[in-house]
């Protein structure tokens, strides 16, 4: 994918929440890489947002407010981009605030299960992977490759951490609807995430009739011709489209490298272009 001048990847973590380069650090790295902006997505919070925005006005690096929810439909995990985000709306941070509460939980739970199936592993294992941030499933990841119980992350996730998994614990009930609302009452626009990874497209169109306002079109997870059909669904629903490479850092061995998706920063919606 060839940059331009105005280059911007959508999809970014940090270890605000299971990202392994600081706010700052992927911002430095963003103006190496000659993108013109990215937006932090961080699972669950916006608690990163503040420090990129700084280390945008130090290296001249366009720096959009954003979050990544996960909510559920039955046994699919479906996640959410807000992007726009009103960093000071407090109803929206105490709903945040529950969330990584119940992802605190869901992960203690995680840890039990393999502990239970004889892998010397603990919670502070985990915690020491985040750094502080939102505990998620890749820092359990990680864990559990230090302790040399897996081989890589990509390992933990397929035997152990996945949906049938060995240690795996289904998520905190949160609907597609509300967490459009959400987004919604917090000022943003919400996007429909890596929508191949839900695995039936009918079921796609039916979440973005939740009054959503675009879709990830260009992310490492959606081959060519899901790529097309994603963009032919978002000119029948007329809806804006979306490329972002999910990265979580250098070493993560999770999703796409940063620049690898890009959009052009005029494509945007007005609003976030402001």
């Amino acid at each position: 994918m060839v940059k331009t001048a105005h280059a911007v990847d959508l999809h970014v973590h940090t270890t605000a929440s299971d990202g392994t380069l600081s706010p700052r650090a992927v911002v430095k790295l963003a103006r190496e890489r000659k993108l013109y902006g990215v937006a932090i997505t961080d699972h669950d919070t916006v608690d990163g947002v503040v420090e990129a925005q700084r280390a945008g006005v130090e290296f001249s690096v366009r720096v959009i407010a954003g979050v990544e929810l996960s909510a559920t439909d039955e046994s699919r995990d479906v996640h959410l981009l807000g992007y726009g985000i009103d960093l000071l709306d407090a109803l929206f941070r105490e709903k945040l605030s529950a969330l990584r509460s119940e992802r605190d939980e869901r992960i203690k739970k995680m840890v039990e299960r393999a502990q239970a199936c004889g892998m010397t592993i603990g919670m502070d294992d985990v915690l020491r992977e985040s750094s502080g941030g939102t505990v998620g499933r890749p820092h359990l990841a990680r864990a559990m490759v230090k302790r040399q119980l897996v081989s890589s992350v990509q390992e933990a996730f397929a035997l152990h951490l996945r949906r049938g998994g060995t240690c795996f614990v289904d998520r905190p009930q949160l609907a597609v609807k509300n967490a459009v609302q959400w987004i919604h009452d917090a000022g943003g626009v919400a996007v429909l995430a890596h929508p191949a990874l839900i695995g039936d497209d009918a079921y796609v169109e039916s979440y973005l009739h939740l009054g959503m306002d675009g879709i990830e079109v260009d992310h490492p997870d959606n081959d060519a011709a899901k790529r097309a059909t994603y963009r032919a669904i978002a000119m029948r629903m007329n809806l804006f489209t979306t490329a972002g490479s999910d990265f979580h850092g250098l070493t993560s061995g999770h999703r796409g490298d940063l620049g690898s998706q890009i959009m052009e920063y005029e494509d945007l919606p007005a609003k976030l272009r402001t």
